[in-house]
């Protein structure tokens, strides 16, 4: 038996034996597999929630322009109205010289610039805190010198500034004190204007010492604490793929201060409105690394934070992108949002997910959206079609967009993005012999699909080696419910499951499909016997 190798783009799928693929392919693919299962190894328990895009917002090229050269960031903040607050690099340097806010609608923003304040011209903001009326104090650093490749490499001093909603510096206020080797990379704003600035050191052992220090007003150091000892280790491998790993942030919610780094090897640090350390969470996740923390009510939203692929790595389909969901009295993992796309999460509110994304599939080379992500629910209802109902089936291939307007949405992914199909079929219901239902390994619903010899010979033909990597859509009754990318040739059968597929759906679609089977044989069988009628009937003449 030969099973096809195809790769789900927002599914899996299964693959037992994968004709016309090298063992090197194979080694790399299986010690991905094994990476990601240990990497999340402390969270499969939970309860596995796939999201869906509710809402896509195309971001203006204005808006795309002031949001500069280094693109999407992880220390992206939310006001109440919905609007996102991204740091903006300076130029094409590392250093971020603003921070932009970006109306709800994708159409406008504002920016709250460095440039033009005393010591800060080419300083660089650190980290920043929204007000109740739309303002901001702003955590900056001044940066004397940048080295050959525009990255910060001698500092001076470090200021808070306070910008009005319509981004006009109102107060600019010096801390007073000498970080030494540490970096400030957190704010929050204490009551009566005192501040609390989070900082770390990266030592040379490779572990990392959290230093939370509280200011008065006027920039004036009250007290510096050391909160972690001597610190805990920087990250599981020697490799991340963000600074908020590593880095101390800082999150408000209900007058409470947070204090955390992107890793369950420290607790959070729970701060009152007045600076005091109140209570420390451990989150129940061993090494988990995460950035974008994000908090509503009690609940603890992060961005699971995966170390880069090694170097050459063959990537079949997009990275599962993962959003566990902690109860802030207990620690507790109580839930985890899963969804196959790319983006840094922004907001979230208890029950959506904004996530912003930068795409490469639309019909510009690059654009930038605002995606609104919600649970699909377990009990979201599935109403099959009438049982005598013919069911289209379709392969075709996923193309470049000549006319957008002729693009269609992946079901259940509507508001993510969109597709252009092949005008022609590469194969069709006709093609398929047999189809069942299946279970795989981490129980996950799939179809079994087995083709005729004309099918298996159709889709042999089209999934040679000239065409591995290309997507290939199954449309099923005029909806583009797979995409699947073709990393081998296919035959004589394909097993195809993923996490979000409807078990019921599944099962209807099987038996239709062996319905439409059945309908073929019983005509051949009749177009055979009147064809055996008839040359009985011309050898009595």
């Amino acid at each position: 038996m030969i099973t096809s190798a195809l790769f789900g783009l927002g599914w899996t799928t299964g693959v037992e034996n994968m004709r016309g693929m090298t063992g090197s392919f194979l080694t790399i693919r299986r010690c991905s597999i094994l990476g990601a299962l240990a990497t999340a190894s402390t969270v499969f328990a939970q309860s596995h929630v796939p999201i869906e895009g509710t809402q896509n917002v195309r971001l203006s090229a204005s808006v795309e322009q002031a949001m500069a050269v280094d693109g999407l960031k992880d220390r992206m903040r939310c006001d109440a109205a919905h609007d996102i607050y991204i740091p903006a690099n300076r130029g094409y340097s590392s250093a971020w010289g603003s921070v932009v806010e970006i109306m709800a609608d994708g159409k406008k923003f504002r920016s709250f610039s460095l440039d033009d304040i005393p010591n800060l011209e080419t300083g660089t903001v650190e980290d920043f805190e929204i007000t109740e009326l739309g303002g901001l104090y702003v955590l900056a650093r001044e940066v004397r010198r940048y080295s050959d490749a525009q990255v910060p490499v001698e500092f001076g001093a470090t200021y808070v500034l306070r910008f009005s909603p319509a981004g006009k510096l109102e107060n600019q206020i010096k801390l007073n004190t000498d970080f030494g080797g540490a970096k400030p990379t957190g704010l929050a704003v204490l009551k009566g204007e005192n501040f609390l600035v989070a900082s770390y050191l990266y030592t040379s052992d490779k572990k990392v010492p959290i230093f939370v220090n509280i200011f008065s007003s006027d920039g004036s150091l009250k007290r510096k604490e050391s909160i972690s000892g001597e610190g805990t280790q920087a990250s599981n491998s020697g490799s991340i793929g963000s600074m908020s790993v590593i880095q101390p942030m800082t999150v408000k919610s209900d007058g409470r201060i947070f204090v955390l780094r992107g890793s369950t090897r420290d607790p959070i640090y729970v701060y009152s409105g007045s600076g005091d350390l109140t209570r420390t969470i451990r989150l129940q996740a061993t090494d988990l690394e995460f950035v974008s923390p994000r908090i509503a009510g009690n609940h603890l939203a992060v961005n699971r934070e995966d170390p880069p692929h090694p170097s050459g790595s063959v990537l079949t389909e997009p990275d599962l992108a993962v959003f566990p969901i902690f109860d802030l009295d207990s620690g507790a993992l109580v839930q985890q949002y899963e969804w196959r796309q790319r983006g840094e999460l922004a907001c979230y509110d208890g029950t959506t997910l904004t996530i912003m994304q930068q795409n490469s599939d639309g019909p510009a080379e690059s654009y930038y959206s605002i995606i609104k992500a919600q649970p699909i629910s377990d009990n979201r209802a599935y109403l099959p079609p009438p049982p005598t109902a013919a069911i289209k089936l379709e392969f075709r291939w996923i193309v470049s967009c000549t006319d957008y307007v002729l693009s269609v949405p992946l079901r259940n992914d509507e508001a993510a993005r969109r597709y252009c199909l092949s005008v022609d079929s590469v194969a069709d219901q006709g093609d398929i012999a047999s189809a069942s239902f299946f279970v795989d390994a981490l129980e996950h619903s799939g179809l079994k699909l087995n083709f005729t010899p004309a099918g298996s010979a159709k889709l042999r033909k089209a999934t040679t080696a000239a065409n591995f990597g290309a997507s290939l859509g199954v449309v099923i009754d005029g909806d583009l419910v797979l995409n699947l990318k073709v990393m081998g040739i296919i035959a004589e059968d394909a097993m195809i499951s993923g996490a979000r597929l409807n078990k019921d759906e599944l099962l209807d679609w099987a038996a239709r499909l062996n319905a439409e089977a059945r309908k073929r044989a019983l005509r051949s069988s009749t177009r055979l016997q009147l064809f055996s009628d008839g040359m009985q009937q011309m050898s009595f003449h």
